[in-house]
């Protein structure tokens, strides 16, 4: 009798680690297909261009340097900064746009709040993302019109090219703050990538590779804090409006513990359904 209930256990035992070995190899599936969208510089395409961000020549030709129409503003600041890294589409039916939504990678899209963090005329950073875009392709108009539904006032768009500049550069990463009320760029920045890379059939092709990738996040890197040298300018040129205007500041919901009791929650949703 012993012995049958110590195999029974042991039966037991197998069935319970198979589960939990099926459910880890589920869960870190899961976990690579989440982390699958967002797609390391070295990994999206060229052909980005100055016209699929929106801009004329002249506006692109200016290069970094806030553009000549910007003049000293009056009531832009504390203003929201959207965020939106885009990718070529390289559908060539009538029906597409310029532009796709590039995920920004969780452990990158931190910096951009990071990096603003010390710039009191920057109420809020939202990043945004694909929910929301025709999957076929937006335009810089689409981005610029959801950053004002979001209630933000400045939007950076920005991207790579993959394409030799001067200096040696193996491409750059080019971005444009706009402002999204007006649909006006306020200046155009262009971040050049470069790497020093050998045509040595012994060299490490993944040590290149990753030097390609760490030549591009040091060229964002540089990109997100040009933004906020630019915006801190532009907030310094700005005037406060002298009539009496809405608090641009919001609060957030408490992070206190809600009251869980279930009748006066009712209670709660009842009365505010009489207001």
């Amino acid at each position: 009798m012993q012995r049958s209930a110590d195999q029974q256990y042991r039966v037991s035992l197998r069935a319970a680690t198979g589960a939990l070995a099926a459910m880890c190899l589920i869960a870190s599936g899961a976990c690579r297909h989440a982390g699958e969208p967002a797609a390391a510089w070295d990994e999206m395409d060229s052909g980005l261009t100055a016209g699929d961000l929106g801009l004329s020549q002249e506006a692109f030709d200016a290069g970094d340097q806030i553009l000549p129409h910007e003049a000293p503003s009056s009531g832009r600041f504390p203003a929201g900064l959207a965020v939106v890294r885009v990718r070529a589409n390289l559908d060539d039916s009538a029906d597409a746009k310029g532009l796709h939504v590039a995920e920004i990678p969780q452990d990158q899209a931190a910096y951009w709040n990071q990096v603003m963090d010390t710039l009191p005329a920057v109420r809020e950073v939202r990043l945004l993302r694909e929910y929301g875009f025709d999957p076929r392709g937006a335009g810089s108009a689409d981005f610029l019109a959801e950053a004002v539904k979001s209630d933000c006032s400045l939007c950076v768009v920005y991207g790579c090219v993959k394409a030799p500049v001067e200096g040696g550069a193996i491409g750059e990463i080019m971005g444009v703050l706009w402002d999204a009320g007006a649909m006006q760029p306020l200046i155009v920045i262009r971040e050049p990538a470069t790497v020093v890379l050998t045509d040595d059939d012994e060299a490490d092709r993944d040590e290149q590779r990753r030097a390609v990738a760490a030549a591009y996040r040091d060229a964002e890197c540089r990109l997100r804090e040009r933004i906020r040298d630019v915006i801190w300018d532009l907030s310094a040129m700005d005037h406060p409006v002298a009539a009496t205007q809405p608090n641009p500041w919001r609060h957030d919901d408490s992070i206190s513990p809600r009251d869980g009791h279930l009748l006066r929650a009712l209670d709660r949703l009842y009365r505010g359904t009489q207001e």
